[in-house]
């Protein structure tokens, strides 16, 4: 069984992440990027690109905003709740368990 970064790809995981983090002033890196493609936001766990929806209920209002130079997500104690970020930036990072 191996970890990766926390991937919040249903509400239920953003509940749990919201509940964690529960008003600490830090910023998190999170298992969401679009390294691949641009403005197509994947999964860690699984690959697979979360839906229009999710997307607008994750990220705040004018964010992702990076174009190519911002690529990972971040949990986002100012721009609450994610904004996208350039991936060498050092934050602290949530990880999970891999499905076995």
């Amino acid at each position: 069984m191996g970890t990766h970064l926390y991937s919040v790809n249903t509400i239920e995981k953003l509940t749990i992440i919201k509940n964690f983090i529960n008003g600490r002033a830090e910023d998190y890196w999170v298992g969401l990027n679009d390294i691949d493609l641009e403005d197509h936001f994947v999964s860690e766990e699984d690959g697979m690109e979360i839906s229009v929806a999710m997307r607008n209920m994750l990220f705040y209002p004018g964010q992702p905003n990076g174009g190519r130079g911002q690529n990972c997500v971040r949990y986002d104690y100012q721009w609450y709740p994610f904004s996208d970020y350039d991936c060498a930036a050092m934050h602290r990072f949530l990880c999970e368990l891999s499905p076995p």
